[in-house]
């Protein structure tokens, strides 16, 4: 569950061209997992939703991905996902309300790559 306070004042945006999940292989030796490249079905540039942290005075911090429940393609390999925000939604996740952001967190279809 994500605090209101945090997506109010830390929110950024991930580029990213893809991500990986991980799927055990029962019949493969030592339960091998077998590794899966996806991309979400969206027109246009996207990104990951983020929450940023500054720890220290020296700039030390964290960044750390949105997940969301995984959407029916994506539930085949992983119950969970990466919070895509397509280019009609960056504003509201950078700039928008608490609300407005939150709306923006949703599954999204997804392609199996490899």
């Amino acid at each position: 569950m994500l605090e209101p306070e945090i997506v109010h004042r830390r929110r950024c945006l991930i580029p990213a061209t893809s991500w990986f999940e991980w799927l055990t292989n029962p019949a493969a030796p030592k339960c091998k997992k077998t590794k899966h490249r996806l991309m979400p079905v969206i027109h246009g540039p996207w990104t990951l939703a983020g929450l940023w942290e500054k720890f220290t005075l020296d700039g030390t911090g964290a960044v750390v991905v949105v997940t969301v429940a995984a959407d029916p393609t994506v539930a085949v390999v992983h119950d969970r996902m990466p919070a895509i925000v397509g280019l009609d939604a960056a504003l509201a996740w950078l700039a928008g309300t608490v609300e407005e952001a939150m709306g923006v967190v949703q599954p999204v279809s997804v392609v199996l790559l490899a």
